[in-house]
């Protein structure tokens, strides 16, 4: 149960990161979408690389600060980091396959999935 609160609060401060990078984005730029989302996107896979290699590299850290970081704050922050991560996972594993498929399979069913998404709720409107 304390690891879902762990990440639950974690997530909380993600999610509002996101969300200030949104009004920031607007304030500075006159517009949220695009921009912040590339920011978020872009930072949160440096945050979670750093992280996780630090994870990686010293076993001092508790897996409840793993936890937080890495799924709590990134997750909520951003998904696109977790995508990079685990591709370059692949990479460096050799599976080039499967690297391959991850960055071609992401935002093609993802853009397919949102076009599903869009089209079912005009046919309920």
């Amino acid at each position: 149960m304390q690891q879902w609160l762990v990440v639950g609060l974690a997530g909380a401060i993600g999610s509002m990161g996101r969300y200030g990078a949104g009004l920031l984005s607007q304030r500075l730029l006159g517009q949220p979408g695009v921009y912040s989302t590339f920011a978020v996107n872009i930072l949160g896979s440096i945050l979670l690389g750093l992280t996780l290699e630090l994870f990686l590299l010293n076993d001092h850290w508790s897996p409840q600060v793993k936890l937080a970081v890495a799924t709590g704050f990134c997750g909520a922050f951003t998904t696109f980091s977790t995508f990079s991560v685990e591709t370059l996972r692949f990479i460096e594993a050799g599976q080039m396959g499967s690297a391959a498929g991850n960055v071609l399979a992401n935002p093609v069913l993802g853009l397919g999935g949102a076009a599903l998404g869009i089209w079912l709720a005009r046919l309920s409107a």
